[in-house]
């Protein structure tokens, strides 16, 4: 009888060792390879799996509506590759689309441009390259409003603007897509790559931590926000591509 059980203990350690290393876990060897990991999220109350993408790219109609808005301003710091001209992170308020929300690459007019309520501090020294990766960080907080690329300050602002009343878009703006977006050039859906993507309100909370992620079963692609485990998919038309 001890000898049974023994061995009955002996396999249901096995068992959760296999289990603990499982592909997809935090203790899996062959995820700590460059090879893409399998990332779990719930959506609309069914469990799906997700892996997880260098990037996923718009080809000028595929947009994500996040479903937040914020009238105080936020700090986005995201890792793109603009293939034209236009915001990755942005937003706009509805009644006065003139007032801008978000850090924004004009390549057409040749200047880095913050929106900032109802000011535009632009920055056209920098250089400006399609088809190359950029780390960006903005703020469209009042009093504290900047506009980082690579890490250099390319404007700034202290003064005090409401900001935006429309939810943030990403490869987008609601009053973009409308036409009302106050002149700007460019498509009105950037064509980029997004590598990921963190905003933060503007009480310091984390709303959105995004990584790309096509899902295993249907292969769609979107973004995963690691706080809320929701899946983003796309809101416009055809297909993000994974990269």
């Amino acid at each position: 009888g001890r000898e049974i059980c023994q061995t009955l203990v002996q396999g249901l350690q096995s068992r959760q060792q296999e289990q603990k290393y499982k592909h997809g876990s935090t203790n899996c060897k062959a995820c700590d390879s460059p090879t893409p990991s399998l990332k779990e999220a719930r959506r609309g109350g069914g469990r799906l799996e997700y892996e997880t993408r260098n990037f996923f790219k718009s080809t000028g109609t595929q947009y994500i509506d996040t479903g937040w808005a914020t009238t105080t301003g936020m700090i986005c710091e995201y890792t793109a590759e603009w293939q034209s001209s236009g915001y990755i992170v942005g937003s706009h308020s509805a009644d006065e689309p003139w007032k801008r929300n978000g850090g924004y690459l004009d390549y057409d007019r040749g200047f880095w441009e913050l929106g900032f309520g109802a000011i535009y501090p632009q920055n056209s020294s920098y250089e400006r390259n399609l088809n190359k990766k950029y780390n960006v960080k903005f703020s469209t907080i009042s009093g504290n409003a900047f506009l980082d690329v690579e890490g250099e300050r390319l404007v700034s602002s202290n003064e005090s603007q409401t900001t935006s009343s429309t939810n943030v878009y990403i490869f987008t703006q609601a009053e973009r897509l409308k036409g009302s977006d106050a002149g700007l050039t460019g498509d009105k859906v950037t064509k980029a790559k997004l590598y990921g993507a963190k905003i933060w309100a503007s009480d310091g909370t984390l709303k959105f931590d995004f990584v790309p992620v096509r899902s295993v079963w249907t292969g769609e692609v979107g973004l995963l926000d690691k706080v809320s485990g929701r899946f983003f998919g796309n809101s416009g038309t055809g297909n993000f591509v994974a990269g």
